[in-house]
């Protein structure tokens, strides 16, 4: 569970959304008008990254902060990605 206080260091820190997993998708598709630009994941998880992806508009770009282990593996649909210009893109890059 995320501590609320992460969450309060986040907005002061400049974060214009800050929300819990349970209530993302509903936060940001309202906040955005249907999904982010750019969305960063640095859990290291893959499903958090699948999450992560999940939250980006057509022509939205995903970055992995976090490694997941080498064992983990993610679902991305090839056809959001190629028909909706979406990225996934390593921080470092």
């Amino acid at each position: 569970m995320v501590d609320r206080r992460s969450l309060e260091l986040a907005r002061k820190l400049g974060a214009t959304h800050a929300v819990v997993r349970q209530d993302a998708a509903a936060v940001v598709a309202e906040a955005t008008n249907g999904g982010a630009d750019a969305v960063s994941e640095a859990v290291g998880r893959a499903k958090a990254l699948e999450s992560a992806w999940s939250l980006t508009r057509r022509g939205g770009r995903t970055v992995p902060v976090g490694l997941p282990d080498p064992s983990e593996t993610m679902s991305v649909p090839v056809a959001a990605q190629v028909s909706e210009r979406r990225t996934l893109r390593d921080a470092v890059s």
